[in-house]
């Protein structure tokens, strides 16, 4: 007679352990972000109240102003993806099959890539102590692509994840030489393609499944990898992606001859993402879970 063990493996109970975790953090953290966020905005109100009572020359006060202006609509911005995030954490712990409304808008896309781009060239270097300088290059195709119709948070959310790893797992190609990322564009009829390639430690065949599985994280090779997140980041720029209706692709290949170090370097690795050009302007409600 054979044994049926009714307790679910080590995996699946960290999966749902890790699931209940996280979405009662989100749920936690909610108010005092939101609340954070409102009273940011009512201290960017306050200055432009106190800049009409203070003598300046009108040029002087109406670029603060716009200033001023400026960084409210970021917070608002911002704070508008936080809350996205934040409700996808509380599905993903409470919902196995929910659903999202989500916005789609023309925009112009090497715009939004490349203010990503910077942002997490910015919060890399804040974090992890590099010691070569780093360089983000595009192609002329890339540039191009100014009328895309999307999800703006949710393509930024992608793009901040794929060019934030580029960076932590990329390495120089020699001494004194810079890390270079390259954000390149594929244009085809029906699909906007964007390529992010780095050079640096690899992703092997049979990892590129496991990498897109949430709580997933690779193994630590150095410190900076010792250094990184939940393992959520690809799995919801993966999810991003196919709520557009597209996908992204992995590959790595080795660039080097020494087989000692093409086990931890040197290695050429490409996240593709395929954006269907496709999607009408509007909003609607779509499907987690596909």
């Amino acid at each position: 007679m054979k044994h049926h063990d009714s307790n679910p493996p080590d995996n699946e109970i960290y999966f749902n352990n890790a699931k209940r975790l996280i979405g009662q953090v989100a749920h936690d953290i909610r108010v005092p972000i939101t609340q954070l966020g409102n009273d940011a905005i009512s201290i960017f109100y306050k200055l432009l109240r106190e800049i009409d009572s203070i003598a300046l020359e009108k040029s002087h006060r109406e670029s603060l102003k716009k200033s001023i202006l400026d960084g409210e609509s970021k917070i608002a911005d911002r704070m508008a993806e936080i809350e996205k995030v934040i409700q996808f954490a509380i599905d993903l712990a409470h919902k196995p099959y929910s659903r999202m409304q989500v916005s789609f808008t023309k925009l112009d896309l090497f715009k939004q890539i490349m203010e990503v781009a910077r942002e997490a060239q910015s919060n890399c270097l804040r974090q992890w102590e590099y010691d070569s300088k780093v360089v983000i290059k595009t192609n002329q195709a890339i540039a191009n692509e100014t009328a895309f119709v999307g999800d703006e948070s949710l393509l930024k959310i992608i793009f901040f994840s794929l060019i934030s790893n580029a960076i932590k797992y990329s390495m120089p190609r020699g001494k004194g030489l810079p890390i270079e990322i390259r954000i390149d564009g594929n244009p085809q009829e029906k699909l906007c393609i964007v390529r992010v390639t780095n050079w640096g430690t690899p992703i092997h065949p049979d990892q590129v499944k496991e990498i897109f599985k949430p709580f997933h994280r690779g193994n630590v090779l150095d410190r900076v990898r010792a250094k990184r997140g939940m393992g959520l980041g690809l799995y919801v720029a993966l999810r991003n992606a196919r709520i557009h209706g597209g996908d992204i692709l992995v590959t790595s290949s080795p660039t080097l001859n020494d087989p000692l170090r093409r086990n931890i370097e040197g290695w050429d690795t490409t996240f593709e993402v395929r954006l269907p050009r496709s999607n009408d302007v509007g909003v609607k409600m779509v499907d987690l879970t596909r």
